[in-house]
């Protein structure tokens, strides 16, 4: 079985991902390590968990091809989100990187990093597509929704240890 967090950057992906890994799950948090390159679908059949931005593009293909699989929807409020991922691009230059996320960062946001319509469109057709499926959950890591909701869903038992948060920045 595949676990897929198929949430924007910004809204706990990383967490997530290293919440996964401390349960034990091969994990791969937007760059398959194996290629140095962002995941795509041949990164699917290594990994038990992939999260980040490549499996926004892909959850409908890894849904047919693996219909068992559970997909894990990051979320945050909107307010909170747009400052992130606005500090996060701010000065976003498309020729950085070699690896494949202009092309994911193109596909999902738009040339013009049109992150307010992602937000809003593409969470929506998540709760459209995922309607009533009992293999899909939101977490909003954010707002403390953490090991109890997300062990519940993996059937796995909560660890001891401190949900991780990675990338929390220092409010000044």
């Amino acid at each position: 079985m595949k676990i897929i967090c198929i949430g924007l950057s910004k809204t706990g992906t990383t967490s997530l991902a290293s919440a996964m890994d401390i349960l034990g799950y091969n994990v791969c948090d937007f760059i398959d390590i194996r290629t140095r390159r962002v995941a795509d679908m041949k990164s699917v059949e290594h990994y038990d968990f992939l999260s980040d931005t490549p499996m926004c593009l892909l959850y409908k293909k890894i849904k047919q091809q693996y219909p068992d699989s559970k997909f894990i929807h990051t979320v945050r409020d909107f307010e909170s989100w747009i400052n992130s991922i606005e500090g996060e691009f701010k000065g976003w230059k498309w020729t950085n990187f070699d690896d494949g996320r202009n092309e994911i960062f193109k596909r999902l946001y738009g040339k013009e990093l049109n992150f307010i319509d992602t937000y809003y469109t593409y969470n929506s057709e998540l709760e459209n597509t995922f309607k009533n499926d009992f293999n899909y959950m939101k977490l909003d890591i954010c707002s403390g929704e953490k090991w109890q909701k997300l062990c519940a869903f993996v059937n796995k038992p909560v660890p001891t240890v401190e949900f991780p948060w990675k990338n929390k920045k220092q409010k000044i």
